[in-house]
């Protein structure tokens, strides 16, 4: 019991910030980091307006191509 609750609290998050850091790499990472407050703004305006991502990525792409 005590090992299954170190494992949950303290080992995984660990491994997550570890595993998180090499599969981002530091360009990336400091990208996301600088930018964190427009992108999250950006997930709750398309949040607000019940929009699908793709949808509207795709509708940007065929503006841009006419």
């Amino acid at each position: 019991m005590i090992a299954a609750s170190t494992l949950a609290i303290l080992i995984v998050p660990v491994l997550f910030v570890i595993i998180t850091r090499f599969s981002y790499g530091k360009k990336k990472l400091a990208y996301l980091q600088e930018h964190h407050e427009e992108l999250m703004e950006k997930a709750r305006k398309v949040e607000l307006q019940n929009i699908d991502p793709e949808l509207e990525y795709e509708i940007t792409q065929n503006k841009d191509r006419n």
